[in-house]
């Protein structure tokens, strides 16, 4: 049995031991575009990478409306950078539903694996990530705070309209007033599938906020000076 899995680009990575080579958008937004919110049990097909963008362009705009200091170009687009990502680490290792990620251990294997949270693997892959993504992406507890609650917002909103339950018990935060319409419901490109739709979007997503990451950043460096 081996201890590695093989990518949509073909790379074979161990993800109990996840390195920054490893890495490769191409196969995040594959993945995340072909997993499913809700484990799959919503009422149309809606991905993780749909989700993620949807997250993206919230904490974009909870980050703008903070007052000085933070409300900086470079802060928002920092921000929008780590909703978009904050997900990621579920292309590696799918979308386990909130219930049993909190309960789940890993089972005891070879060293130097040895009993490791699931929670655990998860923010290790997601660090490395981070980390790798963009020179510019430095995560503060501001930026968690900001792209949480967008989550979590997100979560309300996508169990009201997704689930036959309409989100009962779901989230604490109150859902968003207007009706969540996903992608699959919108028109687009006849030959697109929906996976293809979100991973199109959300490619085209990263490289809007990567080069606003860019110029935010050269624009603060230029200003300190």
């Amino acid at each position: 049995m081996t201890n590695w899995m093989e990518t949509y680009t073909g790379k074979r990575l161990d993800v109990m031991d996840f390195k920054a080579i490893d890495m490769r958008l191409g196969d995040i937004a594959h993945a995340l575009s072909n997993l499913c919110r809700f484990n799959g049990h919503c009422r149309v097909f809606y991905s993780v990478a749909e989700h993620s963008v949807r997250v993206s362009i919230h904490a974009e705009s909870v980050a703008l409306r903070l007052k000085e200091p933070l409300n900086t170009p470079l802060f928002v687009a920092q921000c929008a950078m780590f909703g978009l990502l904050h997900d990621a680490a579920e292309a590696y290792l799918g979308d386990i539903v909130r219930p049993t990620k909190h309960r789940l251990r890993m089972a005891r294997g070879e060293e130097p694996y040895g009993i490791r949270n699931l929670k655990d693997v998860e923010m290790d892959i997601l660090v490395t990530i981070l980390a790798t993504a963009h020179p510019e992406l430095a995560i503060t507890s501001e930026h968690e705070q900001i792209v949480y609650y967008s989550d979590e917002l997100l979560l309300a909103t996508e169990a009201r309209d997704l689930m036959l339950s309409h989100g009962e018990g779901v989230s604490l935060v109150e859902p968003m007033k207007e009706t969540l319409v996903p992608w699959t419901g919108m028109p687009h490109r006849v030959s697109e599938s929906c996976a293809d739709l979100a991973k199109r979007k959300w490619l085209e997503k990263f490289q809007i906020v990567s080069d606003r990451l860019h110029q935010a950043a050269e624009k603060a460096e230029v200003e300190s000076e």
